[in-house]
């Protein structure tokens, strides 16, 4: 019965993660992907992986600072540096390091970019979290990498399609992000 809930959390999880990733506004993306990371956070240790789950709870951290304080060097380094140090007492191998890199790679990404660059930056880290999530069994959280890595080519895709209609217009230039808002 506790492995049946935790696959309905994990597929919770996975369902906001990915959802967070096919959003237009960058606001949303992070109080999707809070969400999201604190059910797949306890999926992924329901199945042991204690360092992707620490991961997974710094990311969430990570999105509710970015809220609060955007473009903030403390918040692209305090989740990180929290992430590479709680790994150390859950450290299981292969698994462990792959869980370390992709929690890296998004607080970076996700910290300091926005709209079709932060999209296009993440898919590699998808690669990674997808590698991750193959070894150790997850399923949910797979699909929702997947779901993540085809919501960021599309909406990357969406975003440069606007900024060459709109390249010629002068008001592409009037309004700030605005290719970031698609």
């Amino acid at each position: 019965m506790c492995g049946t809930a935790f696959l309905a959390v994990g597929w919770a999880g996975a369902i906001l993660v990915a959802a967070a990733f096919w959003t237009v506004s960058d606001r949303r993306l992070h109080w999707l992907l809070a969400a999201g990371l604190s059910l797949m956070g306890a999926h992924l240790a329901s199945l042991g992986a204690w360092t992707a789950a620490v991961s997974a709870l710094c990311g969430a951290a990570r999105c509710l600072a970015t809220l609060r304080w955007p473009g903030s060097a403390a918040v692209t380094v305090a989740p990180s540096a929290a992430a590479a140090l709680l790994a150390l007492p859950t450290w299981t191998g292969a698994a462990s390091m792959l869980a370390v890199a992709a929690s890296i790679g998004s607080n970076l990404v996700m910290a300091t970019q926005s709209g079709r660059r932060m999209r296009l930056l993440m898919l590699p880290v998808n690669a990674i979290w997808i590698t991750h999530h193959l070894m150790v069994g997850s399923v949910p959280a797979t699909a929702s990498e997947l779901a993540c890595a085809a919501g960021n080519c599309w909406r990357a895709a969406r975003a440069e399609k606007w900024r060459r209609a709109h390249a010629a217009s002068q008001d592409f230039f009037l309004l700030p992000n605005a290719a970031a808002r698609i």
